[in-house]
């Protein structure tokens, strides 16, 4: 497990803290995942803050489309957009250990 106080300066955590930390950190990427794997759009995007930014430019050309994406309303429109248009099986971004 890896120790949250080595990455927080000046912050100092418990034991418990870290496991309930990890535990959220845990939970949120299973919501992010069961929300997109079942297109659930609107509950994927309530996981972000309303000033996100999506920066896709690694994995995005300009002639697919905008490479950062500014806001949790102009997220969820991309990414549900390009879900529906992308080639193959179904989208399915992260692999839950």
């Amino acid at each position: 497990m890896q120790n949250f106080r080595s990455h927080c300066q000046g912050t100092t955590m418990n034991t418990l803290d870290e496991l309930l930390a990890i535990n959220a950190i845990e939970g949120t990427k299973a919501r992010y995942c069961r929300f997109m794997d079942t297109k659930r759009w609107n509950d994927w995007g309530m996981l972000f803050t309303e000033n996100a930014t999506l920066d896709v430019s690694e994995d995005v050309t300009p002639e697919m489309g905008p490479q950062v994406v500014h806001g949790r309303s102009a997220i969820v429109a991309q990414v549900c957009a390009a879900s529906w248009t992308a080639p193959g099986p179904p989208i399915r971004y992260i692999h839950l250990k």
